[in-house]
């Protein structure tokens, strides 16, 4: 997209973190045409400052990091006119549950990004928020699709206005995966999944393009297939038990989160809990099956409108 407006398209980016800094800044890399880019550069507010979602609390949590940490991290951006006033506004997704909108008082020509974002009434079910605005429904408002960390893509239909989005709760639009690839080619969208909607074919409906992280396992040196598999089965069955037992966790988290309520020491505690388990039973993966860490891009063509 052509953030400054000059005539090129511009590359907008987020990132996990910022090597001295407090946060995952967003950064432009103005185009110069064709494919001749300038090096990055850090998108400000109207006072000059990089975009931080939050300001840091001064309580760390266990880790030592300051408590809401997680809301200035892993930063996805969606640049959009949000509020139907003709210029760009920029929508934040971060390593937690929550978006952040940054309005623009100016203009396309000159854009004054909101000192402190707005945080959207809506939060994803998984952390991970990687927000995309679009009119999936044809009604002629936004909605807004996000990727997760649990892989898969949510949406949530905007039954407010163009003007002012007011968002449903979201629904799942692609199922997450559930179980690691034993290869490319039985693989599937797996987790961190990152969303663009576009008419890939030309037909005049809007498809899907989803990017994500994934682990292809196969069977190490000495082991059987036949080991392989039973093992491999026994590991994936622990690891969904696991899941489950930290959904309701997860649950509580978000609720605390949001009511300002703090997170209580105790679901603290039974967080790590599960989270040390949950990183136990994939590092025993290593003991009978190689993995590879990799991504995709997937395209999923709509065959048709659901009303």
């Amino acid at each position: 997209m052509d953030w400054n407006n000059d005539g090129h398209l511009d590359i907008l980016s987020g990132c996990y973190w910022t090597d001295d800094a407090d946060g995952g800044y967003i950064q432009m890399l103005a185009g110069n045409g064709t494919l001749n880019f300038s090096e990055a550069a850090l998108v400000t507010n109207s006072a000059g400052l990089p975009l931080q979602n939050v300001s840091l609390s001064e309580t760390n949590d266990a880790s030592g990091m300051p408590d809401n940490q997680i809301k200035t991290i892993c930063t996805q951006q969606h640049a959009v006119d949000y509020d139907g006033d003709g210029d760009w506004d920029l929508v934040v997704g971060c390593f937690g549950y929550e978006f952040f909108l940054y309005t623009n008082s100016g203009s396309n020509e000159e854009i004054q990004l909101s000192d402190s974002p707005v945080e959207l009434s809506i939060k994803s079910p998984s952390n991970h928020s990687a927000p995309h605005l679009v009119d999936w429904d044809g009604d002629g408002d936004l909605d807004l699709l996000t990727g997760t960390a649990d892989g898969g893509v949510l949406l949530s239909e905007n039954v407010g206005t163009r003007r002012e989005p007011k968002w449903s709760q979201f629904q799942e639009l692609i199922e997450k995966a559930t179980t690691l690839p034993h290869s490319r080619a039985d693989a599937k969208p797996s987790g961190c999944t990152r969303v663009w909607a576009t008419d890939w074919n030309g037909d005049g409906l809007l498809d899907l393009l989803v990017g994500d992280c994934a682990t292809i396992v196969s069977p190490k040196e000495g082991v059987s297939h036949a080991d392989f598999e039973q093992r491999r089965k026994e590991n994936d069955e622990r690891m969904a038990q696991l899941q489950e037992r930290l959904e309701p966790i997860r649950t509580e988290f978000i609720e605390r989160s949001t009511s300002g309520e703090g997170i209580s020491e105790e679901l603290q505690a039974d967080l790590e809990e599960v989270s040390n388990e949950m990183m136990e039973v994939y590092e025993a993966r290593s003991e009978f099956a190689n993995s590879e860490n990799t991504g995709f891009i997937w395209l999923y063509v709509r065959e048709g409108v659901d009303g």
